[in-house]
């Protein structure tokens, strides 16, 4: 008990290293993580669960990060699409072929390109 409560005057004392969330990061890496736990704290109650929930998180903030990044997919295609919407309702029907062509052509590109930002 005398060392535990020793060890802890220290690192509040900032004598003795804090555990930080970059050293769990690094320990969750190491293939020792559980002993360069232990090395920083060792009266860390379990090391392996400290391991477990770090685990967890960087899975959570991952899944985060993802759903973020397809929220601003989508949010850009929806405005790629209204752009497309807003310049087909100015255009006239046009009578000659080469121009339906041209069109067509456009067109594809254009959702090629889409698919490509949605990819």
């Amino acid at each position: 008990a005398i060392h535990g409560l020793r060890f802890r005057m220290a690192r509040y004392a900032q004598a003795a290293p804090q555990i930080s969330l970059a050293y769990l990061v690094h320990a969750l890496l190491s293939t020792n993580g559980v002993n360069d736990l232990l090395k920083r704290n060792p009266f860390l109650p379990d090391a392996k669960r400290a391991l477990q929930l770090m685990t967890l998180l960087e899975l959570r903030t991952s899944r985060i990060a993802q759903n973020r990044r397809a929220i601003a997919s989508c949010n850009e295609l929806r405005v790629a699409l209204q752009s497309l919407a807003s310049e087909l309702e100015t255009l006239s029907v046009p009578s000659d072929p080469r121009q339906i062509a041209s069109r067509r052509a456009k067109a594809s590109i254009r959702a090629s390109s889409l698919a490509q930002k949605a990819a």
